[in-house]
């Protein structure tokens, strides 16, 4: 015959088993909130923000050291961080920062254009800056940068871009102050020419001349001039054309010589002559 009869110890043990899941469960998330609370503060460690947090992060910006590039001059950009600049005249480079009395009394020569005063503290910042060129700039080649490195002016490696009216400085160590120089421009080179008669001058030459000379004329007796004179090319400048004379052929004649200086009737006929011919 079947036993159809329950256990009743069975059936309480089953019943019991619910409460202490939930039980668990609730333990867990009291374990849980504990972890988000002080001390531990499981949240803010791993910077999921709230309130505290919050308070935190404003609270270090505002102790974080101020910068000081604020509003750069006009014309100027600036790629150090915590840097100042400022544009001063030249003359009042020592008025603007006392720091800076010596290198107002050291300014290269030529110094054109205003100055351009580095701030910042501690150790020299690196990076890069481009100032205006001074107005009347109008070659590359006569302008230089030079920086105050506490101690000297030096030359500043950079670039001069005329098309931009910018001088831009190159990667690396900011000086204190920068300012611009002017060098004098190089001396145009003396091109000069003695025209042969027998030997036509190329017309593309004529204008690349800075002294042309045609003769020799040879002095002789009375103060007579003989020789053969070339044709002075187009395009020849008049304050460079020379005529040259001589006194002597293959031995000095002293006696022409003597009677053009004590004659100067003669000597203005020369005069008259050489202004003919040139």
């Amino acid at each position: 015959m079947e036993n159809n009869e329950t256990n009743p110890g069975r059936q309480s043990s089953r019943r019991l088993s619910w409460p202490m899941i939930a039980g668990l469960v609730v333990v867990i998330a009291l374990i849980l909130v504990g972890l988000f609370l002080p001390p531990i503060s499981l949240g803010t460690r791993l910077g999921l923000g709230g309130g505290d947090n919050a308070a935190d992060v404003t609270s270090a910006d505002a102790t974080a050291p101020a910068q000081r590039t604020g509003e750069l001059p006009e014309g100027v950009t600036l790629s150090a961080g915590d840097v100042g600049v400022s544009r001063v005249a030249v003359a009042e480079l020592a008025a603007a920062d006392a720091t800076l009395a010596e290198a107002a009394a050291a300014l290269p020569a030529q110094t054109v254009g205003d100055a351009y005063v580095l701030d910042y503290s501690g150790d020299t910042p690196t990076g890069q800056i481009a100032v205006p060129l001074p107005a009347d700039v109008t070659e590359a080649r006569t302008i230089d940068l030079f920086g105050w490195d506490g101690a000297t002016w030096h030359h500043v490696p950079g670039q001069i871009d005329l098309a931009a009216a910018q001088a831009v400085v190159a990667n690396g160590p900011l000086p204190r102050a920068i300012v611009f120089v002017q060098s004098a421009p190089p001396e145009q080179p003396v091109v000069a020419v003695e025209l042969d008669p027998a030997v036509a001058l190329p017309a593309d030459v004529a204008p690349l001349l800075t002294e042309t000379s045609v003769g020799p004329l040879v002095l002789g007796e009375n103060g007579a001039l003989s020789g053969d004179l070339a044709e002075l090319p187009e395009g020849v400048e008049a304050d460079t054309r020379f005529l040259r004379l001589s006194n002597h052929g293959a031995v000095i004649d002293q006696a022409a010589l003597t009677a053009l200086l004590d004659n100067t009737a003669v000597q203005d006929a020369q005069i008259d002559l050489s202004l003919i011919h040139i």
